[in-house]
């Protein structure tokens, strides 16, 4: 198989009624360069491993399966992630969660233009849609406007909530790589994975609807923390101090005020 540019990186945990359309709307980029799929199963116990077998029968030149048997993210949250990173081959990264889905058939294509033309970017994000039971909702998921712009470390950790759909990343592959280990032990990626990429170098915005967010599926973790909330957000809060006072304590990153991000975790 030739070498990919692009390699997307999807991760799947009981995701038999959406990761058919996840991977249908992977399959339906228009790109001038080559791609690969790597679909992480971490031991899902309904039908997603079967689908996903499927898809790389029929696409075996595309789709690269990583079918676990114990699942790794109850030991690490991050791991299905860097496994799929660490398997990868192309230059750059894109990210598409298996309940989640892109509906712009142009997207890699976009994106790949911006990294290429941008040496100082490292990430690439766009608002997105939120689908509800079925329904998308009429607001936009992280809109931070109508134009093209750049961003950094600070204005990540300033914007309320998710500063970015994660099913809109692309960035290069030294960014997951990097983020993960840096914060090893962080109860969720993507918001180090945007201040990493801020740290580093540029996020920039592109102002185009590009992927849709599927809130509160089944497996989430939005679903996850809703199961004895108040338990599950204080070990979010104490796990989220112990990587930001990590961070702050090492004088080789460069400063960052926390405050607005410690602000919405004790608010929540």
């Amino acid at each position: 198989m030739a070498r990919p540019k692009v390699s997307i990186c999807v991760t799947t945990f009981n995701h038999e009624k959406y990761v058919e359309k996840c991977l249908s709307s992977i399959l339906s980029q228009r790109t001038s360069f080559d791609i690969e799929i790597i679909v992480h199963d971490d031991a899902s116990q309904d039908g997603t491993p079967s689908i996903i077998r499927e898809y790389a029968e029929r696409h075996p030149s595309l789709v690269v399966p990583i079918l676990q048997t114990k699942n790794c993210y109850c030991e690490d949250r991050n791991a299905p992630l860097m496994n799929c990173a660490m398997m990868a081959r192309g230059q750059y990264l894109a990210i598409c969660e298996g309940d989640d889905y892109w509906i712009d058939a142009d997207k890699l294509e976009i994106q790949n233009e911006i990294l290429d033309e941008n040496d100082n970017a490292s990430l690439v994000v766009s608002p997105g849609r939120i689908e509800y039971d079925g329904k998308l909702a009429s607001r936009l998921h992280c809109n931070h406007g109508s134009a093209l712009k750049s961003f950094n470390a600070q204005d990540v950790l300033n914007a309320a909530g998710q500063f970015a759909p994660t099913a809109s990343y692309f960035c290069r592959k030294n960014v997951i790589v990097g983020a993960l280990e840096l914060f090893r032990g962080a109860p969720i990626g993507d918001l180090f994975i945007e201040i990493y990429a801020g740290i580093y170098g540029e996020i920039i915005y592109y102002p185009e609807v590009l992927s849709v967010y599927r809130s509160q599926t089944e497996s989430s973790w939005s679903t996850s923390m809703l199961k004895d909330r108040v338990r599950n957000m204080l070990d979010y809060v104490n796990k989220m101090e112990l990587i930001i006072n990590r961070y702050s304590e090492d004088p080789n990153l460069p400063r960052l005020n926390w405050d607005k991000k410690y602000a919405e975790m004790y608010f929540g």
